[in-house]
């Protein structure tokens, strides 16, 4: 199991509303109109989640 997954699986799922937010970052990474980093920095932002969650999703969503 890489690294990001294992850092996701001690979290709480997202609820519905956080996933459409995710979602709609990820998008955007994948689209690259974001990058790694600004992904990264909007989760944390817009979900008030923590620098590891944040970026163990980019790293998964990238994998």
């Amino acid at each position: 199991m890489s690294k990001a997954l294992e850092i996701l699986k001690s979290y709480a799922p997202a609820t519905v509303a956080e996933e459409n937010v995710l979602n709609d970052i990820l998008d955007r990474l994948g689209r690259r109109t974001l990058d790694a980093d600004a992904a990264v920095e909007q989760i944390i932002e817009r979900l008030d989640w923590p620098l590891d969650r944040a970026a163990a999703e980019v790293d998964a969503y990238l994998e």
